[in-house]
């Protein structure tokens, strides 16, 4: 594989879906170029944060609320996955509060930022 056609599959591939998305939302829906460019902009650089900078399992969680992506009482929860495969830690951090926000590895190894108003 060359390096463009890395970087192609790294940016706008999806091992796990496809180049049309998943189909259990919509099983009937017609595969098209549309469709394939709004589920890229749905979810952009897939295999690049799961199969490229994501976790190497198996992995190991610790922290505040391991099992958990927000703490169930609001305010931080910062976890750390440390993988058995290479024996790296990979952080994780999150908020709830006036905003949920999160940014490193998620509990499925792939490498995740979000950002969102919380509604109250």
């Amino acid at each position: 594989m060359s390096k463009f056609q890395w970087f192609i599959w790294a940016m706008f591939g999806n091992d796990e879906d496809g180049i049309y998305g998943d189909k259990s939302f919509n099983p009937e829906q017609e595969e098209s170029v549309w469709m394939a460019i709004k589920w890229w902009l749905r979810n952009p650089c897939h295999n690049l944060c799961f199969s490229v900078i994501g976790v190497p399992r198996p992995f190991l969680t610790t922290g505040d609320y391991p099992f958990d992506v927000f703490s169930p009482k609001g305010g931080w929860n910062r976890l750390n996955h440390h993988s058995i495969y290479n024996n790296k830690n990979y952080p994780f951090i999150s908020y709830i509060g006036w905003c949920k926000f999160y940014i490193g590895w998620r509990e499925r190894g792939n490498f995740g930022i979000k950002l969102t108003r919380n509604k109250q």
